[in-house]
């Protein structure tokens, strides 16, 4: 991996060196969206959206307890088919293919964007169930400087510190954050045996923070991120175990490049990016040392031309360079990855419709991955009415896990593939004095070789086994009701899906037409939040139904519901503003599991208060 580091260092370089490059005066800029857009808002505009916190999103978020590993699954997928987007890059670890969204912490990232729905024309592998969208607004140009400091104290031992600094001038825009959590996290909860317990060995911190940069000079347009991050957690026991001695440390480091540029109708951007992830697990109790480093190295190169108003094409070359390291492989396993793409998109002269096809091919080590087109289109027949659809073909690569781990590793496994479509509606200003919006969507989904381990004599071994079929409805409401001098707010959100096998694995296998094992049939979010004269007291809840722990439904965890309380406090005078926060959770103390044998904390409460000042110029 020296010489692609090596390359990025050089990229670098030389983009700096083009940035500072003069433009010309007399040239056209285009506009602003063809060089800061993302592709997904460029050319996906078909697929569902959700916007705000994972939490009071209506998704399954498996979680093995506060600190612990938490996984996302969309829409019936696997954790392994949720794409993590940060600056247009993936973030799904190579080695085993997944996310630990618990190492993404809500103090740097407070609002995400989840598309659902496949859509690998845009995003390549890994993105089958959808990508989650890491928002990372930098300030705008002369805004000045901004400060903000937050605090934070919770149940079970909890402290978290936040820190920003935020700068927008004329040409150069930088923002700094830094965060620090910790928690003992010794919850009190009640054993298979009836009896109260505490949760024992359950100790987490985490240390990171993001360093950005945005230079703007005529066309061209650099910007720079840096995430570095590190975290320590012991492994609790689960309820059929007397104690554990496990401890995990994981650490990563994350650059980002892009540069644009902008002439006339077309526009360039080269986008690179470096990324080391480092997982240290050990248990003295059975003497395992487990210590795995992956590396992985990003080039793109991405041309946008509007041949004609309302017209937008994009062309693109991706290569990726990928390594892993860990005493269960043998040697040092490398792999390259290239990608061809582009997408067109063409909008009528009223703005009322909108649509764009994408193609995407992807190779590795002379092996084709399927060929992955998407078409997607919006429509707006009438003025409160919104419709769109989407239709793509999805994959995923074997992780370097299923195809180098010694015992066990299946060289010959072919990438995960399948067709997924949805369709939606969308209703705003349904009423005149009420502000009302209303959203359905209705989508299909199937996923061929379908990776599997399964025992292969002494050891387990990854095949192309299953094929899931996962269809589903999601729905939303939201308005405003005036009381008064109070403003009230109703949010809800449902998602219900149904995923099952549609193959049998073997003579014996009873899952054919099964709920997948953990995914909820019905999943449904509710806010209801009283804003006056600064205050803010709001009431959320969650319903989680109930999902299967084995593939023959013999074993289950039931479903629940979590309350939730929270009163805010927001003042503002000049250029400084406070905003007091207080968070009552679980406020009924209900016991519950979201993985089996690992309990999840009952009622608990944290209170906190972010500070900030603007200095303008």
């Amino acid at each position: 991996m020296r010489r692609p580091f090596f390359s990025f260092l050089l990229l670098l370089a030389f983009l700096w060196c083009q940035a500072q490059t003069p433009a010309v005066d007399t040239i056209a800029e285009l506009p602003t969206a063809l060089v800061l857009a993302d592709r997904q808002e460029l050319f996906g505009q078909g697929a569902r959206q959700w916007t705000g916190e994972l939490e009071a999103l209506p998704v399954y978020m498996k979680s093995y307890g506060p600190g612990q590993l938490a996984s996302l699954s969309l829409r019936g997928a696997g954790a392994a088919h949720t794409a993590l987007i940060w600056n247009g890059f993936n973030l799904q670890n190579p080695m085993h293919g997944q996310v630990d969204f618990s190492l993404v912490p809500a103090l740097l990232f407070p609002e995400i964007r989840v598309d659902l729905g496949a859509n690998a024309a845009l995003w390549g592998s890994g993105s089958i169930g959808g990508a989650v969208h890491l928002k990372n607004d930098m300030p705008a140009s002369q805004s000045g400087l901004l400060l903000e400091e937050g605090f934070e104290l919770g149940s079970f031992s909890q402290q978290a510190q936040f820190l920003a600094l935020e700068w927008g001038g004329r040409q150069l825009s930088i923002q700094t954050r830094v965060f620090r959590i910790r928690q003992q996290n010794d919850f009190p909860f009640i054993g298979l045996s009836g009896l109260p317990m505490q949760q024992p060995h359950a100790a987490f911190r985490q240390l990171g923070g993001t360093q950005d940069l945005l230079f703007r000079k005529k066309h061209h347009q650099l910007d720079a991120h840096i995430w570095v991050q590190g975290a320590e957690r012991e492994i609790p026991p689960t309820l059929l175990q007397s104690g554990s001695e496990a401890t995990q440390a994981d650490q990563s480091v994350r650059l980002a490049v892009h540069w644009g540029f902008s002439k006339n109708k077309w526009a360039l951007h080269l986008r690179s990016a470096y990324l080391r992830d480092v997982i240290d697990y050990q248990d003295p109790a059975i003497a395992l040392n487990d210590w795995s480093r992956s590396q992985v190295f990003i080039m793109e190169e991405e041309w946008h031309w509007a041949p004609r108003p309302h017209q937008l094409l994009a062309v693109g070359l991706h290569q990726t360079w990928l390594n892993g390291k860990t005493d269960y492989y043998e040697g040092n396993p490398f792999q390259m990855r290239q990608a061809a793409f582009a997408s067109y998109r063409l909008e009528s002269r009223n703005q009322k419709w909108v649509g764009t096809t994408s193609i995407r091919q992807e190779w590795s080590g002379g092996q084709l991955a399927p060929f992955s087109p998407a078409l997607n289109g919006t429509w707006k027949p009438l003025s409160w009415l919104h419709a769109r659809f989407q239709l793509s073909r999805h994959f995923r690569w074997p992780t370097m896990n299923d195809l180098y781990w010694t015992p066990g590793g299946n060289p010959d496994l072919q990438p995960e593939k399948g067709w997924g479509g949805e369709l939606g509606l969308k209703g705003t200003g349904l009423l005149k004095r009420l502000p009302l919006e209303l959203e359905l969507s209705a989508y299909s989904r199937r996923i061929e070789d379908w990776i599997l381990w399964r025992p292969a004599g002494n050891f387990w071994s990854p095949q192309n086994l299953a094929l899931v079929w996962s269809r589903g409805m999601e729905s939303s409401f939201r308005t405003e009701l005036p009381l008064g001098a109070v403003r009230l707010e109703l949010i809800a959100a449902y998602s219900g899906v149904r995923a099952t096998s549609q193959k049998k694995l073997s003579p014996n296998d009873d899952s054919v037409g099964k709920q997948l094992i953990y995914t909820p049939l019905h999943t449904l979010t509710g806010d209801v939040t009283a804003r006056w004269n600064g205050f803010s007291l709001g009431w959320k809840q969650r319903y989680s139904g109930k999902v299967y722990t084995l593939t023959d439904h013999s074993d289950s965890l039931p479903a629940y519901w979590l309350q939730e309380l929270y009163l805010e406090y927001t003042f503002n005078k000049g250029g400084f503003s406070m905003l007091l926060f207080s968070n009552l959770r679980n406020i009924f103390n209900t016991p519950f599991q979201v993985v089996q044998y690992r309990p999840m904390p009952g009622r608990s409460w944290e209170v906190g208060i972010i500070l900030k000042e603007k200095i303008t110029r």
